[in-house]
């Protein structure tokens, strides 16, 4: 997942400078300002990424077992499968 950020960090902000080169027709602002937006998404998965790693340091990567929902049922009817 980090290799994934670097990537697009790195690769979305050469895209980005290409970007200042091709205008918007209405407004005349620069593509860039669109393409800023992939960088930015790189780092905060960088940033989200490396918290989980230094968490999982600190306190373990291991996660408890989710309960199994009870079921229940509704109006009076029994589960599929289940005795009488």
């Amino acid at each position: 997942m980090l290799g994934v950020a670097i990537c697009l960090i790195y690769f979305g902000h050469v895209n980005s400078l290409r970007g200042f080169g091709s205008f918007r027709l209405p407004s005349n602002t620069p593509i860039a300002s669109l393409y800023a937006a992939i960088p930015i998404a790189g780092v905060l998965i960088a940033l989200f990424t490396v918290e989980q790693i230094v968490n999982g340091c600190r306190n373990g990567f291991d996660y408890p077992e989710p309960e199994e929902p009870e079921y229940t049922a509704a109006f009076g009817a029994g589960r599929p499968g289940a005795a009488p």
